[in-house]
């Protein structure tokens, strides 16, 4: 074979190799690309939902700090002595705090819930986000029960005051939210007062208190797994 025959075919050949090389060097550019704006979009969603978790711990806590102190105030009150109507007044505000407060832990983490069910664990790089992101469904999962026997207990006392004849739907004015607990009928006191002393809701506040207590213990160690998931993720969609 001459000169002339296989030159240009040795040139066709080269064009081919570096047409595949270079086919493969953009598909792997492309590849990389994707999977950066893929990192990026889930941490960013990290990010926004760890975010409003935060709030989210931090109203439901606020709540439940209202109501253990409205649980010891009336827990604490002299069952002794008589009480007037400015006492009895005390009572219905601390009662209606101490059984209406129990609110629930409600943050979304869709996309949390979706990069742990999906086999995209990879774009997790750090071994530190990735220990916490596991960590956290748990401790979503330890407040949830241990809200269920909170509000367990606070139905269980709303039972006993009925049966004791106490109307509670005169107990709907909140010294939290007030706007959001409008009643289209006229509120006012009732006769809580007079069973403030009683054994059985003595010891349903007493439980009450406790309740609060271990939500409370179980929203302030979700705050620093919260936190470094934010941070991390942080750092994480700049890099």
């Amino acid at each position: 074979m001459n000169e002339s025959t296989w030159r240009p075919r040795l040139v066709e050949g080269a064009l081919i190799v570096t047409s595949i090389l270079l086919a493969f060097a953009i598909d792997a550019a492309w590849g990389e690309r994707t999977e950066r704006l893929r990192r990026d979009a889930l941490f960013a969603a990290l990010e926004r939902e760890m975010a409003i978790a935060s709030d989210e711990r931090d109203r439901v806590a606020g709540y439940h700090a209202l109501g253990q102190e409205a649980s010891a105030a009336l827990l604490r009150l002299d069952v002794g002595a008589p009480l007037d109507r400015l006492s009895a007044a005390v009572v219905d505000s601390l009662l209606q705090l101490a059984y209406n407060s129990t609110a629930t832990f409600d943050a979304p983490s869709g996309a949390l819930d979706g990069l742990l069910l999906s086999s995209n664990l990879d774009l997790i790089e750090d071994e530190a986000l990735l220990i916490e992101l596991t960590s956290y469904p748990g401790l979503v999962s330890d407040l949830g029960r241990e809200q269920g026997y909170l509000v367990e207990v606070a139905f269980r006392l709303l039972d006993y005051l009925g049966a004791e004849g106490v109307d509670v739907s005169l107990l709907n004015d909140s010294a939290i939210e007030p706007s959001e607990r409008s009643v289209p009928w006229s509120l006012g006191r009732t006769g809580a007062y007079a069973i403030v002393g009683e054994p059985q809701f003595r010891g349903l506040l007493n439980e009450l208190w406790w309740r609060y207590g271990n939500s409370l213990e179980r929203l302030d160690e979700m705050r620093p797994t919260i936190d470094q998931i934010r941070v991390l993720s942080g750092l994480g969609r700049t890099h």
